[in-house]
């Protein structure tokens, strides 16, 4: 399979949303309780050879940028999960690439309802002092909902201690969330979750994590969109 990087704007050009899932509205549940083909013109998907292009084991590729529109990017990954039997993998480097990459697939678990798709992803940095993010997309059917032991992160949490504690929670056979709120927050909780991943190999455990938005009401009456991690441990 061809591998395709589309970086920054490119992936307006790339793929389009749409197909059989649409642009229909919200997933209607808590955790609690298409396209078309590769652009041609200017922008257009680019194929990547040697060393910088991942995807040796024929997943699609999704480079994901700062400036990147999330609802385009979820598009193109809902088009991917419908048209493939694997999902894609995404590519971010940076907080702010990272929460747009996130956001996406919160979306495009939405755009995915009508298909009765759903998915999940594994996460791992490319160091450990890396920014960089790869994101695999695992397809899955309709995820049920799930009471979890749910951990709040923030700016200045310690991804590591939170990871010790999410590995601790999994090892004992509950399940976990974590919830965060503005990009840097996201960023750490993408952190935390690879580190989980780290933490739990020795168990023989994996984790995936799923993605929703949740509301956050504020005094005034305002109400803004925080981001819902929920993770799904495995064997291996």
């Amino acid at each position: 399979m061809e591998d395709v990087v589309t970086t920054g704007m490119d992936m307006e050009a790339a793929y389009q949303p749409g197909g059989r899932g649409g642009h229909g509205g919200g997933r209607g549940r808590s955790m609690r309780g298409g396209g078309g083909g590769r652009g041609r013109g200017r922008g257009a998907g680019r194929r990547r050879d040697g060393p910088a292009a991942a995807g040796d084991d024929g997943h699609r590729l999704l480079k994901v940028a700062a400036g990147s529109q999330p609802k385009i990017v979820a598009g193109s990954v809902a088009h991917i999960c419908r048209e493939q039997r694997d999902g894609p993998v995404v590519l971010a480097s940076g907080m702010d690439a990272i929460n747009q990459s996130v956001k996406a697939l919160a979306i495009a678990r939405k755009y995915l309802i009508a298909d009765e798709i759903d998915i999940r992803a594994l996460v791992e940095f490319q160091s450990q002092d890396s920014t960089g993010a790869r994101m695999q997309i695992l397809k899955s059917g309709p995820i049920p909902l799930l009471e979890s032991d749910e951990l709040t992160i923030k700016r200045d949490s310690d991804p590591y201690k939170v990871a010790g504690a999410v590995a601790g929670r999994i090892r004992e056979g509950k399940q976990v969330s974590v919830t965060a709120l503005g990009p840097e927050p996201v960023f750490r909780a993408i952190e935390t979750i690879a580190i989980s991943r780290r933490y739990l190999k020795g168990n023989g455990t994996d984790v995936a994590f799923s993605p929703e938005f949740y509301d956050v009401p504020k005094e005034g009456g305002s109400v803004l969109s925080g981001l819902r991690f929920m993770l799904f441990a495995s064997a291996f």
